[in-house]
This record gives C-alpha cells, structure tokens and sequence, in this order.
C-alpha cells in the first residue's frame, strides 16, 4: 500500500470480529514499531501483548480501561523506559513515534487498531500487567480484524494551522481559572474543536465506563418518565443523549447547536446506529445557532432535556430565558448537572483548587453547580422545581464502593449528579 494512502485511509477501529488474531501478525506489527526514530537511538521501549479473556476483563473491571477493549482479540501496552531523560518529553515522543508506525503497518495489512491512552488507571495497570516501577505505560493499542468502516472524521483546514517564519495567534484565549470568564463565543470554538476526539461510531457502551454507563441509563429513565410530545434535546453536541432518545422509542426530536461540524457529526453518528439498529432509523430534526439562541418558535416544545452543558455554560441564567420562550406551558424541563456537594465535587475542589489543575473536557471547562444554585436559576428564570433525583453517590474516578448508581428522589449529599425536573410557571 501506498505510504500516502495508509496515512489518509487509516481510522480507529473500537469494533473487531470474533476472529482470533494470530500472535505472529501482532510481532510483526510490533517489528514496525521498532523502526521509528528514538531520542538517542536508545530504543527504550517494551511492549506487553494481552490476549488473555480475563486479564482483559480486569483491565476494564478494576482499572477503568473503555468497554470495547473487553471484545479486541488482542490488546498491546506500549511502554517507555523512565530512567532515561525527560527533557523534551524524548521518552514520550520516541513512543509515540513507534506506535504510529504500528497503526499505519497494521492498516496497510488489513488490521484494525485504535491509540487509547484512556487505557485505564496507570498504578493499576501497573499491578495488573506487573509493570515494572522503571517503565512508564504510555497508551494501549486494540487491535484485530475490523467490524466497522468508519469515515473519515472532519479535519480542520491546513491554512489553519500553518504559520510562516514565527507563530501568529488566530485562536481565542480562554481564561483558565473560571467558566464565568468565558465568552460565548470562546465556547463555541471549543466545542466545535472538542467534538473531533469523539468517534461518530462509538455507542454510549463505548463511550463511558460502567459506573457512569449505568448513571447515564438512570438518566435515560428519568427522561422517558417525563417525555410527551414534541421535545427538545438543548446542545445535542456528541449525540450521546439525543440519539438514545430514539432507542427508547421518544420520537418527535429536536436539537440545535454551535456549528455544522456538530450536526454533521452527530447525523453521521446517527446513520452509523442505524446499521446496528433499527429504533435509530427516526430522524432528528437538527439546526445550527449560537450557544444561548434557540433557533425555535415560542411555545414549541411539551419537553426540553439539557443534560451536562449547564455545568460548561458562562451564562446559564440566558439559556433558560431562551428555554422558556420556547417552552408550552406545563411543559417539562429536565436539567442534568454535576453536584458541587458531592464527593465529585469535593474531588473537583481538590484536583482544580488544591492541586491548582484545570478540569476542561471536549465541552470545555467544567463547574460542579449545587441544587440550591439551579433552583434560584429556574425560579428567576420563570419555572418551578418539581422534584430531583441524585444519581451516582461516588464518582467512577474514585471507585465503586457499594453506593454507586443508585436512584432516589431522596437526595443524598453524596449524590454525584443530580437531574431536577421543572415546570414552566
């Protein structure tokens, strides 16, 4: 195969057939890694080949590893030795290096692969895989004989990225300390930017690992307890809510957000469902405005469900205005967030204030919000608090003790997130 096409033509693959993949091609694609360039041609890197049903369940199961690797035939560990200098990254860069080289020799060969460095929790895999303390786990590969044919996902233009002689910035600058300080527009970009690292053709099984899985069906109840008529899924952004809307037989879906890019994605991810089944064959009507402009009629919608973006959104008190124009009256309102009272929270508060780290994810950064917060939103904003239900008690991050995913209307403090169902007054 030609280099140019491998390079074009090559995708991630989550999806594999249940057709064992031979030890002697995963060597072989290994090889090719070795003939990367490595800082110094020092060649510190190892690699751990799992094959092995059980130690794959575990990799998910107790260190966080994505669902889907459960189903690889075979799962590669790239490792870089620590020991040797980290000025520059060299040690990451020289990883990296190699495993390209194994994605594209593995595509020209007929093999699937996919880079993941959400391979799971590093100490535990470190004991999983019996790591030695002088080996940094860099990234796992899955890999096999692939399932799926994604398409190529959208690129951003060269001339947007290319610079002559010296760096001019054409990019916003986002204030790293507070969401309040974002502009709207700011997080439109972001979130246009940040829908490219999620795969059209990954379903929610892949999506999320298996606590916040069985938080997101909880939440999914709750949506299909409330739906009737016509409904308004607010900044569909990935689709994961919009689209498993649908599965659950809610027709008559709405959405709208920032940029074609968005609705082109989630319209593809659609048609990729579709194949698989056949509750994804309803369609979504879908329009493109800016983040707090809902691109509807007043007194449209008998349901309207926003899920998450609230926490992500410099100014939520506008999008609820925009909400209630379009809502009917008796209409109902279900809001998704991350409890600031929770043990979430209170690790929020730990890693962003304490460690002075950011929490930014695809949809930019986030803020854990308290009930009491929202109710004065809704209440200033021309609705009334119904009722509210607390979903997942500890975070997946720090482990299920027991108390995860459970579902009351009782809230427990612990409760990680919280979705509140409204009236318009």
């Amino acid at each position: 195969m030609e280099l140019i096409k491998a390079i074009k033509e090559r995708r991630s693959i989550r999806r594999f057939k249940k057709k064992k993949l031979p030890i002697k091609i995963v060597r072989r694609i290994i090889e090719a890694a070795t003939y990367a360039p490595t800082a110094c041609n020092k060649q510190l890197y190892e690699f751990v080949i799992v094959d092995k049903k059980e130690i794959k369940n575990k990799l998910v199961e107790e260190a966080g590893a994505v669902e889907f690797f459960r189903n690889a035939p075979v799962i590669v560990y790239a490792l870089y030795s620590n020991r040797v200098t980290k000025e520059n990254y060299a040690n990451y860069q020289s990883a990296a290096a190699a495993v390209q080289n194994m994605l594209l020799y593995a595509h020209s060969i007929g093999i699937g692969a996919c880079w993941s460095s959400a391979c799971g929790d590093r100490d535990k895999l470190r004991k999983i895989l019996e790591v030695s303390p002088y080996m940094d786990i860099i990234c796992a590969i899955p890999m096999g004989y692939p399932d799926e044919k994604p398409k190529m996902p959208p690129k951003k233009k060269l001339d947007h990225m290319i610079h002559y002689n010296k760096f001019t910035s054409r990019h916003e600058k986002y204030d790293t300390k507070s969401i309040a300080n974002w502009t709207l527009k700011q997080l439109e970009e972001f979130r246009t930017n940040g829908v490219r690292a999620t795969s059209p053709a990954v379903d929610i099984k892949h999506a999320l690992g298996p606590i916040s899985l069985k938080a997101f069906k909880n939440e999914l109840d709750i949506v299909q307890k409330y739906a009737k008529g016509k409904i308004l899924d607010v900044l569909g952004f990935a689709g994961l809510y919009t689209i498993e809307f649908m599965r659950r037989h809610i027709q008559n879906i709405y959405t709208y957000d920032v940029s074609e890019e968005i609705l082109n994605f989630m319209e593809e991810r659609r048609r990729d469902l579709i194949k698989k089944d056949p509750f994804y064959k309803s369609k979504i009507a879908m329009k493109k405005s800016s983040l707090n402009k809902i691109p509807y009629q007043k007194n449209t919608f008998d349901t309207i469900t926003w899920f998450n973006n609230i926490n992500y959104n410099p100014k939520p008190e506008m999008l609820l205005k925009e909400i209630n124009r379009v809502m009917k009256k008796d209409g109902n309102l279900l809001i998704g967030f991350v409890n600031k009272y929770s043990s979430y929270g209170l690790a929020y508060y730990y890693y962003t204030k304490i460690l002075g780290n950011l929490y930014v994810t695809n949809e930019g950064l986030m803020k854990p919000l308290s009930l009491l917060k929202v109710a004065k939103m809704l209440k200033k904003t021309g609705f009334k608090l119904k009722t509210a239900y607390g979903l997942g008690m500890i975070p997946e991050r720090l482990g299920d003790f027991g108390l995860a995913n459970t579902k009351s209307k009782i809230l427990s403090p612990l409760s990680s997130f919280v979705v509140v169902v409204a009236k318009k007054q």
